[in-house]
């Protein structure tokens, strides 16, 4: 990576930062239809400020679409780059399309942290692939010129990314005293 690229990630890591609201609402999306009608239908009318939660949210998100084209135009320019800089582990992926939660029936008694982790099981997308099951669901979705760049087994020992299906130990010195005891076999 250039030195010029490199700086740049600042201008990268800052925008997330500016924008981590809308960054969380596009992989935790409460469906909200912009199209409802609230003045005609009596039982939206009656949910104060609901109107306003609409175009609020739908105004934000113009905003952060506008500004996020600006930042990567901006990127873009910068010596050094390569589109692959969108697919390193650090930077938040911004989805194409929102993705959904679709809440549950309240009469089932799911709780909403077990609603989200069957979400993020479903979707590991949203979680920017630490919910994944195998590097294949990554593999799956990324461009396959990032397949090629894929570290050998040794290298991934020493680029550890937590977590990591390979380790189902319950807490970080279990899964590097398991590293530990691979790297020395």
């Amino acid at each position: 990576m250039s030195l010029e690229m490199a700086e740049m990630l600042k201008v990268i890591l800052d925008f997330m930062s500016r924008w981590r609201r809308e960054y969380w609402e596009r992989y935790h999306w409460v469906t909200m239809d912009p199209d409802s009608d609230y003045y005609s239908t009596p039982e939206l009318r009656v949910i104060p400020g609901l109107e306003d939660l609409y175009r609020d949210r739908k105004d934000r998100h113009s905003d952060f679409d506008t500004h996020r084209k600006k930042m990567m135009a901006e990127v873009k320019k910068t010596p050094g780059y390569n589109d692959r800089i969108w697919y390193e582990p650090g930077l938040w992926v911004v989805p194409q399309n929102q993705c959904y939660w679709i809440l549950r029936d309240p009469k089932l008694r799911i709780s909403l942290q077990d609603q989200l982790t069957t979400v993020d099981e479903l979707e590991p997308s949203r979680t920017q692939w630490v919910t994944r099951k195998s590097e294949d669901a990554f593999l799956n979705l990324a461009p396959a010129t990032l397949s090629n760049q894929l570290l050998s087994d040794a290298e991934q020992l020493d680029n550890l990314l937590i977590p990591d299906p390979k380790y189902d130990q319950e807490t970080l010195t279990a899964v590097l005293s398991e590293v530990n005891k691979k790297k020395k076999k």
